[in-house]
């Protein structure tokens, strides 16, 4: 894996400079802007962000961060209002400037423990926005105009069998489409997403740092550790979404599903450490380790498979709570076994 996340340190080179640099955050704010409003560029608008950071420092970050953000109340009113989009805007933004250039690292967990804390305060505001803003919320609307296409996608899916379409009308409806949608949004689908949209903007971030300044941040995921206590949430997670379930108790049960979800990206990262650490300890030929690579990225892009592929990654980062996977003779480091220290 690249080294676009990682575990304990902040994702900067240590050669950044310390002195801000004003026109590469313009123009770093600038292509944020215009990303966030082109058709398919959407998924890489924070790169610029990332790119100010690895590449000018903290304070290069923010100063892009900032002027990005006024960049985008400008868009704002171009746009007729799109306060919406906005907000949405401004959470991954400041989020992400947060993760990439935390203020005070050494206070704070890891990148991946950063990261999946940002994705879930964006999935609250998000969910608050959703639970809070009404029926006719622009949220809500996107929702249901999603529901009604993927309910017209299957219904003439069903061809000319009649019995099949009535079927798939009763049970599909707009609004249940629309209402099955909402639910894995707020059961962890937002969270998840958010997760996903931060490791493609460093990743991204991280490879056009290295072909301008032939640096990469020295990250690495074979290093990361989930906390030892985490076994013990994702337990009480599970219990809590049976019980809240049982109880009829929505907002409990949006609660434990988002908690599950967490605890299975940082598992997922560390599910990952562990293939990366004995992938980097066997001498492999370059196709090879290219080929690898790219079978991993088949599968994940693969319907069905890339479930079972994740799931069993996310398994592999829960054994290690019992079985010290990454154990060298040069690493000297206690297991991760719960209850096993503090």
């Amino acid at each position: 894996m690249s080294g676009g996340i990682t575990g304990g340190e902040a994702p900067l080179p240590g050669e950044a400079p310390e002195v801000p640099a004003l026109i590469p955050a313009l123009v770093c704010a600038a292509l944020c802007v215009a990303l966030n409003h082109i058709p398919y560029g959407g998924i890489f608008f924070l790169t610029p962000l990332g790119l100010a950071a690895f590449a000018w420092g903290r304070k290069t970050a923010w100063i892009a961060g900032l002027l990005a953000l006024a960049g985008g109340v400008l868009a704002a009113f171009v746009f007729r209002g799109d306060w919406t989009g906005l907000l949405y805007f401004t959470l991954a933004a400041g989020l992400f400037v947060w993760i990439i250039a935390p203020p005070a690292p050494a206070m704070l967990p890891g990148v991946p423990g950063r990261i999946v804390l940002a994705s879930g305060l964006w999935a609250a505001a998000l969910g608050g926005i959703l639970l809070g803003g009404g029926e006719e919320s622009p949220l809500r609307l996107l929702f249901r105009a999603q529901g009604e296409f993927i309910s017209s996608l299957y219904t003439t899916a069903q061809g000319a069998d009649v019995v099949e379409r009535e079927m798939m009308q009763r049970y599909l409806s707009p609004d249940a489409a629309a209402g099955l949608i909402m639910g894995v949004t707020l059961r962890g689908g937002a969270l998840v997403s958010c997760v996903l949209l931060f490791v493609f903007n460093l990743e991204g971030a991280a490879l056009v740092n290295f072909f301008i300044r032939r640096v990469r941040p020295s990250l690495n995921l074979a290093d990361f550790h989930a906390p030892r206590w985490l076994i013990w949430v994702l337990s009480l997670s599970l219990a809590g979404i049976v019980l809240s379930r049982g109880l009829g108790i929505a907002a409990a049960d949006i609660a434990a599903w988002n908690v599950l979800a967490a605890c299975a990206v940082l598992y997922l990262a560390q599910g990952i450490g562990i293939i990366g650490f004995f992938l980097a300890r066997r001498v492999l030929a370059p196709g090879l380790r290219m080929g690898i690579h790219i079978l991993i990225i088949v599968m994940v892009f693969s319907p069905g498979i890339n479930v079972v592929l994740l799931g069993a990654v996310v398994v592999l980062g829960i054994a290690e709570n019992w079985a010290p996977l990454r154990v060298s003779p040069d690493r000297d480091r206690p297991s991760s076994t719960p209850g096993n220290g503090d």
